[in-house]
């Protein structure tokens, strides 16, 4: 396992990104180009990796972007990452089991009634429907 000295002693993207990040805590992978604008964002993204595969460098938090996107702010350290945030949306579509089974159970029955019920069209379904209320009020 390879640890902070390894890459301070290299002159390479990592070294850089590592002295930028003991001086300045909280990074995104942006701001660490605009500090340091001589190094290419790919440069960026493969050093940014390896500092993480080693654990030398984690994902301390989430911060909003403009885009949809969340972006990913860096520490210095061998913690764990922070939680990826889940959308409000996303969270509202998750289903409960209850529910996952219910709806199972209402496409089954739709292609139960499918198969059964004759197609119609507008003015013969008015005619059953209009039989059905009458046999309805019959009943009352």
């Amino acid at each position: 396992m390879r640890d902070i000295e390894y890459y301070l002693e290299k002159d390479s993207a990592a070294s850089q990104i590592l002295i930028l990040l003991q001086k300045k805590k909280n990074l995104t992978r942006e701001s660490i180009g605009n500090h340091l604008p001589d190094l290419l964002s790919r440069a960026i993204n493969v050093a940014v990796a390896a500092l993480r595969k080693h654990h030398i460098v984690y994902v301390s938090s989430w911060k909003k972007s403009k885009k949809s996107r969340p972006l990913a702010t860096f520490s210095i350290g061998d913690e764990i990452d922070a939680e990826f945030p889940i959308s409000c949306r996303l969270e509202a579509r998750k289903l409960s089991d209850a529910e996952i089974e219910s709806r199972a159970i209402g496409a089954r029955y739709d292609a139960i009634n499918r198969a059964l019920v004759p197609a119609r069209n507008m003015k013969q379904q008015r005619v059953v429907n209009l039989r059905y209320l009458n046999h309805i009020q019959g009943i009352r």
